[in-house]
């Protein structure tokens, strides 16, 4: 990956976010992996290989970013998504969608970092997985101790007929802030998810946090789970769901 010169030192800044936030910075050089870099509305770098097309724009402070992976990719090393807003004040927006085909096996570690001020991060993300794939997703995240941060993501997956979607959440190494996540999940024939969220709150941290699975298809299957410890004058809410809307008719 190459970084624009204009960004060189706003990449610096960034690499000791992506650090603190648990990622390897050495991973998003690298020109065999599939990265991104973003930085409040601008977009530092970006890396793709054969069989992955990513599409990014930015436009009214908005980041836009699309990622659709061929039928059959199957991926040795992880894609790596890093977030991060350096200013002390400001809000973030991005909008982000993936295709993922059939018969894929792909992996994704983001690490998203705010070590300053009070930020108000908002994404809204939707993820499309083919039939007979394996999609695992691990969002790790890094806040500010002092102003905390407001943190506003919803995320909607539909998973193919016989996939596997896996999706892990973390923000243990610092301060909350105020958080609400909303996790949508829509399973078709023989397919399953995992969800788990893992939230340490502090101080008078605000934590809103919930997972929704449809097991639309029949023999579907899913679980959610939240891991919350709430110290101080911590509000929590947790709301875990899960329905069965398949309908199975047997004719004897």
């Amino acid at each position: 990956m190459n970084i624009e010169k204009n960004y060189a030192k706003e990449f610096e800044m960034i690499e000791k976010a992506y650090e603190q936030a648990g990622g390897d910075v050495s991973n998003l050089l690298s020109k065999d992996i599939v990265s991104l870099i973003i930085s409040g509305d601008k977009v530092l770098g970006k890396n793709t290989v054969e069989g992955i097309h990513l599409n990014v724009e930015t436009s009214e402070g908005v980041v836009n970013y699309e990622m659709i992976i061929e039928d059959g990719v199957k991926l040795d090393k992880p894609i790596h998504l890093c977030v991060g807003f350096l200013k002390n004040q400001g809000e973030q927006y991005i909008n982000a969608k993936y295709k993922i085909g059939n018969n894929c096996d792909i992996k994704f570690l983001s690490h998203c970092s705010f070590p300053f001020g009070k930020i108000h991060h908002k994404m809204d993300s939707e993820m499309i997985i083919g039939e007979n794939s394996i999609v695992f997703m691990e969002d790790e995240h890094f806040h500010n101790e002092k102003d905390g941060i407001y943190l506003e993501t919803s995320y909607y997956t539909k998973v193919g007929k016989n996939s596997v979607f896996d999706s892990r959440f973390k923000l243990t190494k610092s301060r909350a802030g105020k958080l609400k996540i909303d996790m949508f999940v829509d399973l078709d024939e023989h397919s399953k998810a995992l969800l788990e969220s893992k939230v340490w709150g502090k101080k008078d941290d605000d934590l809103e946090i919930r997972e929704i699975v449809n097991l639309n298809g029949e023999y579907s299957s899913g679980i959610a789970k939240s891991y919350i410890v709430a110290q101080d004058s911590t509000r929590a809410e947790v709301i875990n769901e899960a329905y069965g809307n398949a309908l199975i008719l047997k004719v004897i």
